[in-house]
């Protein structure tokens, strides 16, 4: 199988392109330079693997949540360059593609992750996954809420993503329920690669006219109104993760 897989929800652009046997993968950090630097990164993945891209399987972009503009981002150049290659997408979930690096780098300990992104705006993008039978599930909704006003496990979760280097406190509400943590996980293109192949075979792929980011939260910003009221937390519904 042949696929193309890439990620700007952070700001680290990550790509990566399985073919031929072979895996390559880019990644820098491009923060707002993003919709400069992603389509050379493809295209140089492809020259590289000697690869044209209408022999391609299919094109996994990350859906987020994350940066809006990232996603925005990653979701246009999907949908061109599949309309383009006549190829399926494959939305990948920024919270499974770093559930699948801990779990890469940690082996069982990170079986149960719980996944955390600075959303700006004093807000954590947070949910828990837990893998099994060879892929990744959401038994509760993807959170978007302060630190304080997440609602955590009581036990037994390794913790990833950039949020809790951001926010101690995350860390310190976890307490003894966190059996580990690197604040060093992302949403890996390479670690969306085996997720988009798993979702590819059991037909979760959509039209590139129907890709859509998943924002999670809809807002890029509050009122002042807002800010001094609560704001509860948003939810996606839960699935299989992809």
């Amino acid at each position: 199988m042949r696929l193309l897989a890439f990620d700007c929800s952070t700001e680290i652009l990550s790509a990566a392109l399985h073919a031929e046997g072979r895996e390559l993968v880019h990644v820098e950090r491009a923060a707002s330079t993003a919709s400069e630097r992603l389509l050379p990164a493809v295209l140089h993945l492809l020259r590289e693997a000697g690869v044209a891209g209408t022999q391609l399987d299919a094109i996994a972009f990350g859906e987020g949540p994350g940066s809006f503009t990232g996603l925005r981002i990653a979701c246009g150049v999907a949908q061109g360059l599949a309309e383009a290659w006549q190829l399926p997408l494959v939305p990948v979930s920024a919270f499974a593609a770093a559930a699948e690096l801990a779990r890469t780098r940690h082996g069982e300990s990170a079986h149960r992750a719980l996944i955390a992104f600075d959303a700006r705006m004093r807000e954590v993008y947070m949910q828990v996954l837990e893998y099994a039978g060879g892929q990744w599930y959401e038994p509760d909704v993807a959170q978007v809420a302060a630190v304080d006003s997440l609602r955590l496990p009581a036990a037994g979760v390794f913790g990833g993503g950039d949020a809790f280097a951001r926010y101690p406190q995350l860390r310190e509400r976890l307490g003894d329920a966190l059996v580990g943590c690197d604040e060093q996980i992302f949403p890996c293109a390479q670690s969306m690669i085996a997720l988009a192949g798993g979702a590819l075979r059991a037909g979760r792929a959509v039209d590139p006219a129907a890709a859509r980011p998943n924002y999670v939260r809809d807002k890029v910003a509050y009122t002042a109104a807002e800010r001094q009221g609560q704001m509860p937390a948003a939810a996606n519904s839960g699935r299989v993760a992809s």
